[in-house]
C-alpha cells in the first residue's frame, strides 16, 4: 500500500505517520513519499479527485491555494489581504473553499468562502441564537460542510455547527461536556456517517456519530497507539483506516 504525503519539517525532525483499523489497531507505515512544495508556511492539504494524485496546499502565510497533480505543481488560486491569514480548509458546497482564520486572539475569527478563482464570495462571523452565550472569543480552526452546515473545530471552545449561508449557531459540543473533555481540537474528518475529531493535546482522536454526539474515541497514550503524542490530523483510506 502506497501513501503520498506533503510534511512540512523542522529540522531534522520526522513525523511518524500509523495506520489504525479496527483488525490491525496500530501499524506504523513504511512507504511514504515526501513532496517539497513552495509555499512560506503550507497548513493544510486537501485531496482532490483528478485521478493521478491531485491534492491542494494552503499556504496562509501567502494567502494562495497550490494545485498539484501527481506531485507536480500545476497552478495556483492568489487571494489577497480579505483571506485574513488562513490556517486550514475545505471544498465548498457549488465550487471554491472554505477558509478559517482564527483571529487574534482578541478580534473573533471567521470563516470565508471563496470562489474557484480567489475571490471572496462570504464572510461568516459566528451568530449566536437568542439565549446562548459564548465565553470565548470565537476562533475557528478546521472546517468541513456537511451538506447546509459547516461543522468547526473551535481553538477555545469544542465543536459548533454552523449554517453556511447566515453563520448562525446551530449546536455545540462544549468543551466542557462529560466523558468527551476537549482541549485542542485541530482537525476534522468524515468518516462514512460519523465525524472524526482530532484532539491533539487529548491527545485521542474523538468519533461522532451522524447527530454530533461522542460515540468512542482511541488514543490517550494507550498501548497500541503509544506513539500518538500529538496527533495533528487524520485521513481516512478507502479500506476505512484511519492515517493518523
Amino acid at each position: 500500500m502506497r501513501f503520498v504525503f506533503v510534511l512540512v519539517f523542522f529540522g531534522a525532525c520526522a513525523i511518524p505517520v500509523a495506520q489504525v483499523s479496527d483488525e490491525a489497531p496500530f501499524m506504523l507505515v513504511q512507504n511514504i513519499d515526501v513532496i517539497a512544495v513552495d509555499a512560506s508556511m503550507p497548513t493544510d492539504l486537501l485531496v482532490v479527485d483528478s485521478g493521478d494524485d491531485g491534492f491542494v496546499v494552503l499556504d496562509g502565510m501567502g494567502q494562495r491555494l497550490l494545485l498539484y497533480d501527481g506531485g507536480n505543481n500545476i497552478g495556483e488560486v492568489r487571494g489577497d489581504s480579505d483571506w485574513g491569514t488562513p490556517v486550514r480548509m475545505a471544498r465548498r458546497k457549488g465550487g471554491g473553499f472554505w477558509l478559517t482564520d482564527p483571529g487574534d486572539g482578541e478580534q473573533p475569527g471567521m470563516v470565508i468562502g471563496v470562489g474557484e478563482e480567489g475571490s471572496v464570495e462570504e464572510r461568516l462571523t459566528l451568530s449566536l441564537p437568542e439565549g446562548k452565550e459564548w465565553e470565548s472569543v470565537f476562533a475557528p480552526v478546521s472546517v468541513r460542510q456537511v451538506g447546509d452546515e459547516l461543522v468547526l473545530s473551535d481553538r477555545n471552545a469544542g465543536v459548533l455547527w454552523m449554517d453556511s449561508s447566515s453563520g448562525q449557531m446551530l449546536r455545540s459540543l462544549d468543551s466542557d461536556v462529560d466523558d468527551f473533555p476537549l482541549a485542542l481540537v485541530v482537525d476534522l474528518v468524515i468518516d462514512g456517517s460519523n465525524l472524526l475529531a482530532v484532539d491533539t493535546l487529548g491527545p485521542k482522536v474523538h468519533r461522532l456519530d451522524g447527530a454530533g454526539s461522542p460515540d468512542s474515541w482511541f488514543g490517550n497514550f494507550g498501548l497500541w497507539l503509544g506513539y500518538m503524542q500529538k496527533p495533528r490530523s487524520v485521513a481516512v483510506t478507502a479500506e476505512h483506516n484511519r492515517l493518523v
